[in-house]
């Protein structure tokens, strides 16, 4: 990693802590230099405004997001090791360090009603389908016997893990353990052959 990439991450990062705590519109240019230790000279150069930083820090998480590639469907193999594969995909992403952090200021930031570039949403949608495309292709192979629509399936099995494992974290409700990450793979693996296989 080069100089400016530190710089860079350094700024983002400490975009983030300030962020986080003071909100994307409290926050200042000025507050942000002191956090990443650079002059707010260097900051300009690196980000004109705090607009540029969100839409970077919102990039990077989703980067992260279309980063993690979920296995693809294997026709054949039975479908309990496949979604196996895919929970364990999943929730080693939103264990992945800095995600949880970085999620919360994006998604506190849209609640306030800040939208997200159409560049950055296409991406995610993109991502999204690759699960989606997944299920269509367990159908056509006969391991998934539900008549849902396929979008609705995905939604179902993802407010699951995320009802477990990313929501109680992100609002501060209760902490990650092996135990209980066990447990929801365990009950979304169960959830989803009892319900569409």
């Amino acid at each position: 990693m080069g100089r400016k990439e530190d710089i860079s991450n350094s700024i983002i990062n400490a975009s983030i802590d300030e962020m986080l705590v003071k909100g994307l519109d409290m926050s200042s240019m000025e507050s942000i230099a002191k956090k990443a230790d650079v002059s707010k000279r260097t900051l300009y150069k690196y980000f004109a405004n705090k607009d540029i930083i969100f839409d970077t820090i919102t990039k990077n998480l989703l980067d992260t997001f279309c980063n993690f590639e979920l296995p693809s469907y294997e026709p054949g193999l039975a479908i309990g090791s496949q979604i196996n594969a895919i929970i364990s995909r999943k929730v080693e992403l939103l264990t992945y360090p800095g995600y949880m952090k970085t999620s919360k200021l994006v998604l506190s930031e849209l609640i306030k009603g800040r939208a997200i570039n159409e560049e950055h949403f296409a991406k995610f949608m993109e991502s999204e389908m690759r699960f989606i495309n997944w299920i269509d292709q367990a159908k056509t192979d006969g391991q998934i016997k539900s008549q849902l629509d396929s979008q609705l399936i995905a939604k179902q099995f993802h407010s699951l893990i995320k009802g477990q494992i990313f929501y109680p974290v992100l609002f501060g409700f209760e902490e990650l353990t092996e135990e209980s990450i066990g447990h929801a793979k365990d009950s979304a693996k169960s959830f989803f052959l009892n319900s569409f296989c």
